[in-house]
């Protein structure tokens, strides 16, 4: 086997697997935490994004070095949660594993992290651990993944079915394959948003079509973009309206301004469950006009500026991609600026893949508004 990856909840022997899978094998050894230290940069926008960024990209290079040096039965482990849905993208024609450790039974993987914390210190959060261990166990298995339930076993009984189970398997390495939804996930950075907590299956954010209530909320929430010098991706026009009143009137005034290629279109705003408020806009158009298909895409969204750098647009183009399935969509469009780095990473970690890049010639981005030129990327999202 090349790679063989760990994974699961804090408490079931992750550890403990996968030392004794390194001295059983006699490959290598390493978990996240054995990145060196570094420092993190004043001006960093988002200390643990950057810092998780960092850790991971780090254990991809140490992979990477091993297995060119020659070394197989490379055992990986204690990296974030989130990152396990990437690695079937990553190593796509390895011969890899990932072993999925949880518990059927929750008290189990308590009384665990009660002796571990009380024998050898370690992570001590006993209202996360099973939540945490509840959606692990909830989400699809990934290519090439096998869960193992520790309920019941002993340590070296999971080692010998977790080395049972190595020695017979024939990794897939050709495969269909689209990033999973992140909320089937967890992360230990906070602004992410999965954390593991006991409402963490709880989405921070609902879609809601436009309705008087929010009158205020959307045209503030226009001022602020206009202020910010921001496009008005995905507000259907917001930009150009002077009344709340007039901008409801989406399909009328689309109708006028695009005529023949006009496309029916639905619009939902992103509301925050805690406060009701409005922290970002979507559109989803029904059908792809040439434009749309060349440059526009499916979906236009944007983030009230105030609100920014919390999540919410992953989080956001989440839950519209639920709505697309629900219209028997089986994949979309999405299209951003080269350079919006933000929209690029919000596109790819719901599952697009990069199809093609285009010129801008049509003016949308801001490389060309300025200069130009630009480039617009295309992706797609497989819904089904």
């Amino acid at each position: 086997m090349d790679f063989i990856f760990i994974i699961g909840p804090s408490a079931v022997g992750k550890t403990t697997l996968a030392k004794a899978l390194y001295e059983h094998y006699h490959g290598v050894y390493l978990e996240q935490n054995m990145v060196p230290e570094f420092a993190i940069p004043q001006d960093c926008a988002d200390e643990g994004v950057f810092e998780e960024d960092i850790c991971w990209e780090n254990v991809l290079l140490q992979l990477k070095y091993f297995y060119e040096k020659g070394f197989r039965n490379i055992v990986a482990l204690d990296f974030d949660d989130l990152r396990t849905r990437e690695i079937p993208q990553i190593f796509k024609g390895y011969d890899f594993i990932t072993l999925k450790l949880v518990s059927g039974d929750p008290e189990q993987i308590r009384r665990q992290m009660i002796h571990r914390h009380e024998n050898e210190g370690g992570l001590f959060l006993l209202e996360n651990v099973e939540p945490a261990n509840a959606r692990i166990m909830g989400r699809k298995l990934l290519p090439n993944e096998v869960q193992i339930d520790i309920s019941g076993k002993t340590a070296e009984d999971v080692f010998n079915e977790a080395v049972e189970i190595i020695d017979g398997f024939k990794p897939l390495k050709n495969y269909d394959y689209a990033l999973d939804d992140e909320r089937n996930y967890m992360s230990w950075v906070q602004s992410r948003g999965l954390n593991g907590g006991n409402d963490m299956q709880e989405a921070r954010l609902e879609l809601v079509p436009p309705t008087e209530e929010y009158e205020n909320q959307v045209m503030s929430y226009r001022m602020e973009m206009l202020e910010n010098g921001d496009g008005f991706d995905g507000c259907a026009g917001l930009e150009a309206v002077e009344s709340y009143g007039e901008w409801l009137k989406f399909e009328e005034r689309q109708k006028k301004l695009y005529g023949e290629d006009y496309v029916p279109s639905e619009v939902y705003l992103a509301v925050r469950k805690s406060d009701g408020a409005v922290v970002g806009i979507m559109d989803y158009r029904l059908k792809l006009s040439d434009f749309l298909l060349k440059f526009g895409g499916s979906i236009g969204y944007s983030v009230r500026p105030s609100e920014r750098r919390k999540g919410y647009a992953k989080e956001m183009l989440g839950l519209l991609l639920e709505r697309c399935r629900e219209t028997g969509a089986e994949k979309v469009l999405l299209c951003c600026d080269k350079e919006n780095e933000a929209s690029r990473k919000t596109i790819i970690e719901n599952g697009g893949v990069l199809e093609n890049e285009v010129a801008d010639t049509a003016k949308l981005t801001g490389s060309a508004k300025k200069f130009g030129n630009g480039i617009i990327q295309r992706y797609w999202i497989k819904l089904c």
